[in-house]
């Protein structure tokens, strides 16, 4: 399955998912970051009907808020 994180390079959440991600070691999500990257930044609003981040997307699902996200990581990607 193929994961996004959609994030922003000025939100603490955000940092602090990637931050969980790097010390987990977990490499199979690919982050965007919707303020450097435009097709991202539309790909979120329409995926998640929203401008929200942090954002994990897999599948049709879009999950948002950072614990969700990580306890998500931790049960599935770790």
């Amino acid at each position: 399955m193929d994961y996004k994180l959609y994030a922003a390079t000025y939100c603490p959440y955000c940092k602090k998912v990637i931050d969980f991600m790097e010390k987990e070691g977990i490499d199979k999500v690919d982050v965007l970051f919707v303020d450097k990257d435009d097709d991202a930044k539309k790909a979120l609003l329409e995926g998640s009907g929203g401008k929200q981040v942090p954002c994990l997307n897999f599948g049709d699902e879009w999950m948002l808020e950072s614990d969700d996200i990580i306890a998500y990581m931790k049960e599935n990607l770790n």
